[in-house]
This record gives structure tokens, C-alpha cells and sequence, in this order.
């Protein structure tokens, strides 16, 4: 993600009962380098929020201000019968600069009977 601004889009679905559309949360913890661990703080009160009402198949979710990081977000949806799914996707949040670069390569001398292009 090239910047920390965006909107994530889950659809789910339940064949058993109903979803209970009041239960749709995320989470987002944030990669600790030093340890080589996800955070233990769930960050997401300062950064996400419900985009939208969620639906019985849709729930919309807005990423705002997200400094630049590695971070895993936790998407929870529960039936009425109080049955959980959770799903975690791990996101980049950087900015990507390109450099394009040849190696030079001589051609040798040019003859002056050449005219130039």
C-alpha cells in the first residue's frame, strides 16, 4: 500500500444462521523488528474504522493516517449463534521509489565519414 489511506472490503457468508451484522471488528498490530513479533497492542481505535453500516454479506472497513510499517490486521464476523471467523491479511505501508539505471557500453570510435543522427 503506497500510502497509509485506504479502504479494505470483506464479503462473508453463513449457510448455518444468520450473521450478526453488530459483531464485524478488526484489529491492526504492527510488526516489532527488534523481536521479531506482531505488537501486542491492537492499534486500530487510532487508525480504522466501519465504513458504512456492515451488511449480511459486506463489511467495509477505512484505513486512515497509517504510518509507514509492516502491520497484520485480524477481520472478525460472528453468526447468531455465536459462532467467530477471523481473517488476517499483512499489509506494507511504504512509499516505493524506482530507480532505473543500464549499464554503459562503449560502441568504439566513430568513423568521421558518419554522418550524426
Amino acid at each position: 500500500i503506497p500510502s497509509g489511506n485506504f479502504g479494505i472490503t470483506l464479503t462473508y457468508s453463513d449457510t448455518g444462521s444468520s450473521i450478526d451484522i453488530s459483531s464485524f471488528t478488526g484489529e491492526i498490530y504492527a510488526w516489532n523488528a527488534t523481536g521479531s513479533t506482531w505488537g501486542v497492542t491492537d492499534i486500530a481505535s487510532s487508525y480504522m474504522s466501519v465504513s458504512g453500516s456492515p451488511t449480511s454479506s459486506t463489511g467495509n472497513l477505512q484505513i486512515t493516517n497509517l504510518p509507514f510499517g509492516k502491520y497484520r490486521f485480524d477481520i472478525s464476523i460472528s453468526d447468531t449463534a455465536g459462532n467467530t471467523t477471523t481473517q488476517s491479511f499483512t499489509y506494507f505501508v511504504d512509499k516505493i521509489e524506482w530507480t532505473v539505471s543500464a549499464p554503459l557500453f562503449s560502441i568504439g570510435n566513430v568513423q568521421s565519414s558518419i554522418l550524426g543522427f
